[in-house]
């Protein structure tokens, strides 16, 4: 068999984009059930029945290498037999890949009112998913890893069955869509975004279910094919969500548009429409003394890294979300600020990526890889910082514009500083000491750290929530709102101090393991994360606000408290004071 890093390492990095992509389908199941209430109960049910199953599979791949990399480490039958819920993952991905691709041949059916290429498809996906479970079945059945060539039918029945199904698909909905032009730009540009979206969510999952077979055939000794293979569910689940959400804006650019034919023409926009709106050897094992061992080393620091490309998942559908509605409209200084934390952010999560590859693939079973801290370690306590600090003096800034005093401000970037400084020592503490065993010598440089960050954000949350509630109306409307508000700003400050906190006590408490990682590895993400979801929620307020502005009781309001400002895009002029109802949503706008 071959070394770790040719068996492991690629298993490793392709969970790890699992893990990515599966938080980018948290945002996108939520994004759905937000936006299409009123589709059809079938529709709504395949959407659920997917994300069960993604996140059955999104825990069966973290144990499938948690257990070889962590449980059994450097146990020679933890490289010698396939993990056991390996059989899992071709199961899992042809169910998810059935539905989606029985799916897709309705929709044809339903445009080209014929069978015959909707029953290829049927026949190539079913033959597909016998392939998927034939694969499951022989993984269970073979067990070894020095057996995986004898998995060559099974899976290429798997594999080339849903790849044609694939690009069958595909060329089918193009072929069908180009002959729904009209001639005019509006509508026929609609129809190219559409096409260009069907070939790029069907030959995504084709290409991968290709790359995952040449190298499976090519290179059958090792697990490199891994690298495809455990994206791929995530991708098919991923694909059509993001056709399903699609619809709203492309069904805006074509009703808003001047040159929509009246009758017959507008029922042929109609079927386009309805086209996409659901379419498309034993090794001696090193351990320090005083330490605990591998699994409490290394386990919930490889489990907090899991939930780390979790949530840079849905940062990056947060950010695609923010440039989408805002790109145009908020200053240059916050769309700086949210351009750099996404920098920020992917930066470190490639580098949590190679701090648990280094000790667990390429020092896997050396005395050094449990004796000294990963290299990338030193670079935690820095990225967290880097993101708190900007985030928080935001924060403060917001408050001063709105209190007119800089004493909360002032206290925020007081601690905000601290808890700079407190990450830049914790950081240059750790490359120092290098050893795990002098990890308690870290707890005053930590202690700084957290205590006053946590501090800044109970600070932050505290100051929001009183400005927020000081705008209150007393009529029920205007003020249930402002309740909405001042929730979603308590929910938001106190998880990160929640979890700096947290993070601080088992770090104090346990000193010897690593528990505190799994709150350590987020924490940055909660930050960028936070405060994303604070600059996305305003489209919903503002339109919760321009619905309250027709209404009878707001308008009293507005007589009662003087002149309403003029508003321009999301937000109000600084030189004008907003009304009571308005300031409690301005705290949060960004001008």
């Amino acid at each position: 068999m071959p070394s770790i890093p040719l068996l492991f390492g690629p298993m490793l990095i392709g969970v790890f984009f699992n893990m990515i992509l599966y938080g980018v389908l948290i945002v996108q199941v939520y994004n759905y059930y937000q936006m299409y209430k009123k589709d059809v109960s079938w529709i709504r049910y395949l959407v659920l029945y997917l994300f069960i199953v993604e996140s059955a599979n999104t825990a069966f791949d973290m144990f499938i290498v948690y257990e070889p990399l962590i449980l059994r480490y450097g146990d020679p039958d933890g490289t010698k037999y396939f993990p056991t819920l390996f059989a899992t993952e071709p199961i899992v991905i042809v169910a998810v890949s059935f539905p989606i691709q029985l799916f897709f041949a309705w929709r044809i059916n339903v445009l080209t009112k014929s069978i015959w290429i909707p029953s290829i498809i049927v026949l190539l996906a079913t033959v597909s998913l016998a392939g998927g479970i034939w694969t499951g079945v022989m993984i269970a059945i073979l067990r070894l890893f020095a057996k995986k060539p004898e998995l060559h039918n099974p899976a290429l029945v798997w594999f080339l069955s849903g790849c044609v199904a694939d690009v069958l698909i595909t060329a089918t909905l193009v072929y069908t869509l180009s002959k729904r032009r009209t001639g005019f730009v509006a509508t026929d540009d609609t129809i190219s975004k559409i096409m260009r979206m069907t070939v790029q969510t069907g030959m995504l999952t084709a290409f991968f279910a290709v790359g995952d077979v040449i190298f499976f055939m090519t290179l059958p000794r090792t697990a490199l094919n891994f690298l495809w293979d455990l994206a791929l569910s995530k991708l098919y689940s991923n694909c059509l969500l993001s056709t399903l959400n699609a619809r709203a804006s492309l069904n805006r650019k074509v009703t808003g548009s001047s040159d929509r034919p009246r009758i017959s023409t507008a029922n042929n926009q109609q079927r386009q429409l309805d086209a996409f709106e659901s379419s498309h050897a034993r090794r001696d094992i090193f351990l320090p003394s005083g330490m605990a061992g591998v699994q409490p080393l290394y386990g919930p620091m490889l489990i907090g890294v899991f939930f780390n490309m979790i949530l840079y998942g849905v940062l990056i559908v947060q950010m695609f979300s923010y440039y989408q509605t805002y790109g145009s409209k908020d200053a240059i200084r916050t769309k700086s600020l949210v351009l750099y934390l996404f920098l920020v952010e992917t930066i470190n999560t490639g580098l949590n990526m190679v701090m648990m590859y280094e000790p667990l693939i390429i020092r896997h079973g050396t005395e050094d890889a449990t004796k000294f801290f990963p290299l990338m370690l030193t670079s935690e306590p820095i990225m967290i910082v880097a993101i708190s600090t900007p985030i928080q003096i935001f924060f403060a800034r917001r408050i001063w514009k709105f209190s007119g005093s800089l004493w909360i401000p002032g206290a925020i970037c007081m601690l905000a500083m601290c808890s700079l400084a407190g990450g830049i020592w914790t950081a240059v503490k750790t490359k120092n000491l290098r050893l795990f065993v002098m990890k308690p010598r870290l707890h005053t440089p930590a202690l700084v750290w957290f205590v006053t960050a946590a501090a800044a954000d109970i600070l932050i949350t505290f100051s929001l929530a009183l400005i927020l509630y000081k705008r209150k109306t007393g009529h029920s409307t205007t003020d249930a709102l402002i309740g909405r508000i001042i929730a979603f700003t308590l929910q938001t400050g106190f998880l990160t101090a929640l979890l700096a906190i947290s993070d601080v006590i088992f770090f104090l408490a346990l000193p010897r393991v690593t528990i505190n990682f799994i709150w350590d590895l987020i924490l940055t993400k909660i930050y960028a994360n936070s405060l994303l979801s604070t600059l996305n929620a305003r489209a919903e307020w503002n339109n919760q606000l321009e619905a309250q502005r027709n209404d009878l009781i707001f308008h009293d309001v507005q007589q009662s408290v003087g002149p309403r400002p003029v508003v321009s895009g999301n937000s109000f002029p600084h030189d004008i004071a907003p009304t009571n109802y308005e300031s409690s949503f301005y705290v949060l706008e960004v001008p």
